[in-house]
C-alpha cells in the first residue's frame, strides 16, 4: 500500500527515471489508476529541495493539462521516502509501439495518429509546454473509442536526474528524451516546440515502415520507397528537417496542411467511401470515392466546399445559393462536363458528387511534355472555349479553370471541364464573370506554351504578364492570349465565343501567313539573280529595287509583330504595301510583287485588298502553284473550304516536288488541303493529304501538327 491508499495491482514498466504500476485507489471506490514514482539520483539535501520544488511545479502543470480529453488526468501527487509519486488516469489500451510489432500502420491510420496528436500538441503549444519525449511507446490508443492519448511528459522526468553543484550552486540535468527521436537542438539541451514536431514526424515514419531514419538523406530515401499521398509525404518531410527553423513552427500549421487528408477512409452520407485525395483550392477539397450503393460501377468524384462560416445568417444565405446553383447545374447538360448526380450537406459543409471521368489531366500531360507546340495549345483552347461558351450562356461560371481541372478523356481525347460550382458563388466572396474563366484559360495556355507556372511569370510596369520572350509564338496567337489575360477585367475578352471566333480567324490566317512568309523568303534569295535577268533594263531594275525594299519591310514588320509592337509592325507593312505598289506600277506583270503585296495586306487585315492582289497575280500567271495557293488561302479564310481544296489541288498538279527549290511549295499545298478537310470534319481525307506532304518533306511542321489533329478525330 502506497501513501496509505494506493494498492499495487501489477507492474507495468521500469526505466532510467523510475517505475510505473497499475494500482487501485482504495479511497475512490476501487478507481483504477496509474502510479509512477521518480527516484532522484542524488541524496544531496539541496538537490532534493530543488527537485521537490520543481516536482510540485511540473505536477501543477500536468494537473492543468489533464483537462484535455486526450491527456491523462492527474489525480494526485506526493512525496514519500524521498520518492516522488504521480497518480494518473489509467488509459485502458495499447501503446503504438506494441501495435507496431504486429504490422506497419496504413496511411489512413498514420494520418489519424497525426491528427489526434497534433491537436494535443496545439493545446500544449497554447499552454507553453513542450512534451520532449514523443515516440510510439508514449502514444496510447484507448480500447473503448480508439482515441490516441499522449502520455509520459518528459519535463517531469528531469526531476529525477536533477543535480546541483554545491560549490557553484549550478543546477544541471541530463537531456530527457529517446535518442532516436530527438532532434539536434534537443540533444544540445535547447528543446523548443519544433522539437516535438520533429519527434512526431519520426514517429509517423516509423509507424509506416518500422524504420527510424536519421538524417536528411535517409528520410528522403524512405519517403521515396513509400507509396503514400504526395501531400502527406511533403508534410512529413517538412516535419523532420534537421534545422528546426526549416520545420513547421506550430502544430496548427501542420493541421492546416493535413486537413484535406482527414476524410480518407471515411464514409460520407452512409454511401460514399473516400479513397483518395485529388487536390483542392482555397475553398474546396476534391476526393475520389467508392459508391457503396452501387459498388460495381465506376468511382465518383466528391467535392467538399469549405465555407468556413459561423454566422447563421451567412450560412442560410449560402444554403440558398447552393440550392440555386444546383438548379443551374441540373440544366447543364454537356458531354464534356461531368454529370452531377448527388449532393448533400453535412456539418455545415456542402458536398457535390460527380461522375468520374477516366483520363489524364492537362497538368499531368504538362509534367510529361513541359512545353507544347502552338498547334497543341490552339486545339486545347478551341476545345475548352466551346464548352465555356455553352456554360456561360446558361449563366454558369466555372470559377477554377487550371490544368488539373482539365481532363483529356481517355475515350475520345476531348477535354472535359471538371469541378464546377465554385465556392465563391456560395459565400459571395467574389463576383465571378465570364472574363474570370477566360483569364484562367489564357494563363493555362501560356503555361503550356512556356513551361512556366503562372505564379513564376514576371509582370511589367503596367501590371501585365510578360511571357512572349519565353517561347516561339505567332503574333496573332500572342495578341489573343494577351487580351485573355489583361490585368483589368474590362480590357479582357468578355465572351468565350468571341475568343473562339478570333482564334478560328487566327488559325485560318496562320496558314496564309506561313505561305506568304515562304514566298517572301524565297523572293529575297532570287531578287538579285533570276528576277534581274527576267526584268532587264533600267526600269525593270527599279521595280526589283522596290520589290526588295518592300520584302525587307515585310520582314521588319514580322519581327516587330513577334515582339508585340503592333504599331511599328503596321508601319512597316504599310511601307511594304507602298513599295510593292511602286514595283507593280513600273511592271504590272511582276507576279511576285503582287503576291507579297497580298501578304502585307493580309497582315493589315485588309482582306479585300489581299484578295485583289492574288487575283492580279493569277491574271498574270495562272500556271504558278504559288498563285493557286494564294487564291486557295483567300478562299479558306472566307470559309469556302471546298473551293480552297480545288485551288490547292491545282497547286499540287503544277508544282514539281523533285526540284529542291519547289519542295516547300508542294508540301504547303498538300498541308493546306489537309487543313481544309479538317475544317470540313473529314479526318480520313485530311490524314491522306498530310501523309503526302510528309512524304515530300518529313519535318514540315504544319503537316506534322495537322496529322496529329486528324488522327485524334478518326
Amino acid at each position: 500500500m502506497i501513501y496509505g491508499r494506493y494498492k499495487i495491482i501489477s507492474f507495468i514498466s521500469r526505466g532510467g527515471f523510475g517505475e510505473t504500476y497499475k494500482a487501485e485507489d482504495k479511497q475512490q471506490q476501487g478507481l483504477i489508476c496509474l502510479l509512477k514514482y521518480l527516484k532522484p539520483l542524488t541524496t544531496n539535501s539541496s538537490s532534493l529541495r530543488i527537485a521537490q520544488e520543481k516536482f510540485c511545479q511540473e505536477a501543477s502543470t500536468l494537473r492543468r493539462l489533464g483537462t484535455h480529453s486526450q491527456i491523462p488526468e492527474l489525480y494526485d501527487y506526493f512525496e514519500e521516502n524521498q520518492k516522488f509519486y504521480l497518480v494518473e488516469e489509467y488509459i485502458d489500451g495499447q501503446n503504438l509501439a506494441d501495435e507496431l510489432k504486429n504490422s506497419v500502420f496504413s496511411e489512413i491510420q498514420v494520418i489519424q495518429v497525426l491528427y489526434d496528436t497534433l491537436k494535443i500538441l496545439d493545446y500544449l503549444y497554447q499552454n507553453n509546454v513542450i512534451h520532449r519525449d514523443i515516440k510510439p511507446a508514449n502514444l496510447v490508443r484507448r480500447n473503448c473509442d480508439k482515441k490516441n492519448f499522449l502520455v509520459d511528459f518528459g519535463a517531469v522526468k528531469e526531476i529525477s536526474i536533477l543535480t546541483i553543484d554545491s560549490y557553484t550552486e549550478t543546477i544541471s540535468t541530463m537531456v530527457v528524451g529517446t535518442l532516436k527521436y530527438i532532434p539536434p537542438e534537443q540533444a544540445e539541451g535547447q528543446a523548443n516546440f519544433a522539437s516535438d514536431i520533429y519527434a512526431l514526424g519520426i514517429t509517423a515514419l516509423e509507424l509506416l515502415t518500422k524504420k527510424i531514419p536519421h538524417g536528411t538523406q535517409e528520410v528522403e530515401s524512405l519517403l521515396n520507397e513509400l507509396e503514400i499521398n504526395p501531400n502527406l509525404a511533403k508534410i512529413l518531410q517538412k516535419m523532420v528537417r534537421f534545422n528546426y527553423k526549416e520545420r513547421y513552427q506550430t502544430p496548427l500549421n501542420i493541421l492546416f496542411d493535413l486537413q484535406p487528408l482527414i476524410l480518407l477512409g471515411q464514409t460520407l452520407n452512409q454511401r460514399y467511401k473516400i479513397t483518395k485525395y485529388l487536390g483542392g483550392g482555397d475553398f474546396y477539397y476534391t476526393y475520389l470515392a467508392e459508391d457503396l450503393k452501387y459498388p460495381f460501377q465506376s468511382d465518383c468524384i466528391i467535392k467538399q466546399l469549405q465555407l468556413n462560416v459561423n454566422n447563421q445568417y451567412v450560412l442560410q444565405e449560402a444554403q440558398s445559393r447552393f440550392t440555386d446553383i444546383l438548379n443551374l447545374l441540373d440544366k447543364l447538360s454537356h458531354e464534356q462536363v461531368p454529370q452531377l448526380f448527388d449532393d448533400f450537406e453535412y456539418n455545415k459543409e456542402f458536398y457535390l458528387v460527380y461522375k468520374f471521368i477516366p483520363g489524364e489531366s492537362i497538368s499531368e500531360q504538362l509534367t510529361k511534355e513541359n512545353c507544347w507546340s502552338e498547334a497543341q495549345v490552339i486545339a486545347l483552347l478551341k476545345d475548352v472555349l466551346k464548352v465555356l461558351s455553352f456554360m456561360h450562356r446558361q449563366g454558369i461560371i466555372h470559377g477554377d479553370i487550371k490544368p488539373s481541372n482539365l481532363i483529356r478523356r481517355q475515350q475520345d481525347g476531348k477535354i472535359c471541364l471538371i469541378y464546377l460550382a465554385a465556392p465563391e458563388q456560395l459565400s459571395n466572396k467574389k463576383k465571378l464573370q465570364p472574363a474570370s474563366d477566360i483569364y484562367a484559360l489564357g494563363m493555362t495556355a501560356i503555361q503550356a506554351l512556356t513551361g512556366v507556372h503562372p505564379q513564376e511569370l514576371k509582370v511589367d510596369l503596367h501590371g501585365e504578364v510578360s511571357w512572349k520572350n519565353l517561347c516561339n509564338v505567332s503574333p496573332n496567337l500572342a495578341l489573343i492570349l494577351d487580351k485573355m489575360v489583361r490585368c483589368q477585367t474590362e480590357k479582357r475578352y468578355q465572351s468565350a465565343q468571341k475568343v473562339l471566333d478570333d482564334l478560328n480567324t487566327q488559325v485560318s490566317w496562320a496558314k496564309i501567313e506561313k505561305y506568304w512568309r515562304l514566298i517572301a523568303m524565297s523572293t529575297i534569295a532570287i531578287s538579285f539573280s533570276i528576277v534581274y535577268y527576267i526584268y532587264s533594263g533600267v526600269q525593270e531594275q527599279q521595280a526589283v529595287h522596290y520589290f526588295n525594299q518592300g520584302t525587307e519591310k515585310i520582314l521588319s514588320g514580322d519581327n516587330h509583330k513577334k515582339t508585340g509592337d503592333i504599331e511599328k509592325a503596321n508601319k512597316y507593312y504599310n511601307e511594304a504595301i507602298a513599295a510593292f505598289e511602286k514595283a507593280t506600277q513600273i511592271n504590272p506583270k511582276f507576279t511576285e510583287a503582287w503576291v507579297n503585296q497580298g501578304y502585307a495586306y493580309g497582315q493589315r487585315r485588309k482582306f479585300a485588298e489581299q484578295a485583289h492582289a492574288c487575283i492580279q497575280a493569277h491574271t498574270i500567271n495562272s500556271n504558278s502553284p504559288l498563285v493557286w495557293i494564294c487564291i486557295g488561302n483567300v478562299q479558306f479564310a472566307a470559309k469556302q473550304y471546298e473551293d480552297s481544296i480545288k485551288r490547292f489541288t491545282q497547286a499540287t498538279q503544277t508544282c514539281n516536288s523533285q526540284l529542291e527549290s519547289k519542295k516547300n511549295t508542294c508540301v504547303a499545298a498538300w498541308s493546306n488541303i489537309g487543313d481544309a478537310y479538317l475544317a470540313l470534319n473529314k479526318p480520313e481525307q485530311a490524314l491522306n493529304a498530310f501523309n503526302k506532304a510528309l512524304r515530300v518533306k518529313k519535318d514540315f511542321q504544319q503537316a506534322i501538327n495537322g496529322k496529329t489533329e486528324a488522327q485524334k478525330h478518326l
